[in-house]
C-alpha cells in the first residue's frame, strides 16, 4: 500500500473524514507525563479550534492523560480518534499513514518512536532534548536539510508553533516530500552504528601510538 492508501484506512479506521489534504497527526507510546502528553491535549486544545487537521492517538497508560484525550474526543469527533490500548498493527499503519508525529518529551534519555516514524515517512515534531535532540534535525526549507520539526521550550506556544509550520509545509508538497525523503533515508542501525564505533576506537588507537612513540607529545597531553 501507498503512503496515500494508508492514511485513508487510517482515517477510516477511527472514523474520520478521508481527506488526503487534511495533515494528520499522530501519537504512538506510552501515556505518561514523560512524554508529554499533556502537553499535547491542551496544545490540540487550541489547535483543532483554528485549523482544519486530525489527531489519532494509540497506546495505553496514566488514566487522567487518557480522560483528556477522550474529552477531546468528544469535542472533536471528526477531528480526534483515540486507542488508549496497545496495539502493534495500529500503530504500524499509524508510523505508515500520519504526516506527522508527535513525540514532545519532556526528558528523553533515547527514543526510537522517532526514528520508526522518520523510516515510515512521517515527520515527527519533538522536543529538543536527549535523543530526540540527537536524532531529528529541524527541516529548512531554504535549504532543503532536515527531517523533521524541533522545538526548545516545553510550552504550548512552542508545540502549537511546530505544528503550524508543520500544516503550512504540508501544503508545499515538494519540499513535504524533500523532508520525508531527508528522514527515511536516515540510517540509525546497528550496522551504521558499529562502523562509527570502529572509526571511534581506530582513533583512540592513532592516539594511544601517537603518545607511545613521542614522549613529548604525551608530556604534553598530561599538561
Amino acid at each position: 500500500m501507498t503512503r496515500k492508501e494508508n492514511k485513508k484506512a487510517l482515517q477510516r479506521e477511527f472514523d474520520l473524514p478521508a481527506d488526503e489534504k487534511i495533515l494528520l497527526m499522530g501519537f504512538v507510546g506510552r501515556l505518561d507525563w514523560q512524554k508529554g502528553v499533556d502537553l499535547i491535549a491542551t496544545t490540540l486544545e487550541r489547535v483543532l479550534k483554528d485549523f482544519n487537521v486530525q489527531f489519532v492517538q494509540v497506546g495505553g497508560g496514566d488514566g487522567n492523560l487518557a480522560l483528556s484525550l477522550k474529552e477531546l474526543q468528544e469535542k472533536y469527533p471528526d477531528k480526534v480518534g483515540i486507542h488508549t490500548h496497545l496495539n502493534f498493527t495500529l500503530s504500524r499503519l499509524l508510523f505508515g499513514g500520519c504526516d506527522v508525529i508527535l513525540y514532545p518529551s519532556r526528558f528523553e534519555p533515547c527514543g526510537i518512536v522517532q526514528l520508526e516514524a522518520m523510516r515510515y515517512g512521517a515527520l515527527p515534531i519533538v522536543r529538543k532534548v536527549g535523543g530526540l535532540a540527537d536524532t531529528v534535525e529541524d527541516f529548512d526549507p531554504s535549504t532543503g536539510k532536515g527531517t523533521g520539526f524541533v522545538f526548545k521550550d516545553f510550552d504550548e506556544f512552542s508545540l502549537y508553533g511546530q505544528i503550524v509550520r508543520a500544516n503550512e509545509l504540508y501544503r508545499q508538497k515538494e519540499l513535504w516530500k524533500n523532508a520525508q525523503k531527508n528522514a527515511m533515508s536516515q540510517d540509525f542501525s546497528w550496522g551504521y552504528s558499529a562502523k562509527e564505533y570502529i572509526r571511534l576506537y581506530e582513533r583512540a588507537l592513532s592516539i594511544n601510538d601517537l603518545l607511545e612513540n613521542n614522549p613529548k607529545a604525551r608530556l604534553d597531553s598530561l599538561r
